[in-house]
């Protein structure tokens, strides 16, 4: 963790939090057209994505440098993206309003018309089935591994095992304890083992 060569990428990375904001000042000051709305809410989205890495970087590091189990870690990361995608979806939805009114009022063309079913469908439609595909499969798992049986006081220490969620030893006064019949399948959800 100390090592700074590992720090370096992400720090370069924030540069990118600065160069789309002086392009979009330098735009605003020498042009007016309808395209320069489009290369700011890109260039915002880009912002948006980098401070989503940034703060997703710093819970990390935050994790990294405590030696003891942040339990609210994978929480806290899986809201940080999930506001950056919703917002990210919001700025998709905005940029098809504004294709659909330079498409109508300004130039309209059979091309113009494809891309906008394109942005559409990739930028609106699939990324808002992926989400909620997401959020349906969190909530799952959350009410699974809340549904597990939990170790209290004086069992804990009888129990020379680690969680098969978290790999750490039972070491705190309440654990989450998994039976054989749970284990953790490779998108981190809990699956019940008991039909197959």
């Amino acid at each position: 963790v100390s090592s700074y060569r590992r720090h370096f990428p992400v720090l370069l990375v924030s540069a990118c939090f600065v160069l789309p904001i002086l392009l979009s000042c330098f735009l605003w000051h020498n042009y007016a057209n309808t395209w320069l709305f489009a290369v700011t809410a890109f260039c915002v989205e880009l912002c948006l994505k980098v401070i989503v890495s940034l703060t997703v970087y710093t819970l990390f590091m935050i994790d990294g440098y405590y030696n003891v189990l942040w339990e609210k870690l994978d929480d806290y990361v899986y809201y940080v993206r999930s506001t950056g995608s919703i917002i990210e979806f919001i700025f998709g939805v905005i940029m098809f309003g504004n294709g659909a009114y330079t498409m109508m009022f300004e130039s309209g063309s059979k091309i113009r018309a494809c891309m906008m079913c394109l942005h559409a469908y990739f930028n609106i439609y699939l990324q808002a089935k992926n989400g909620w595909k997401t959020f349906i499969n969190r909530r799952k798992a959350v009410k699974k591994i809340n549904s597990l049986p939990e170790v209290k006081g004086l069992e804990s220490h009888e129990i020379d095992d680690v969680c098969a969620i978290c790999y750490q030893e039972f070491e705190c006064e309440e654990e989450e304890w998994t039976t054989e019949q749970h284990n953790s399948t490779s998108e981190g959800h809990v699956s019940d083992d008991t039909d197959s």
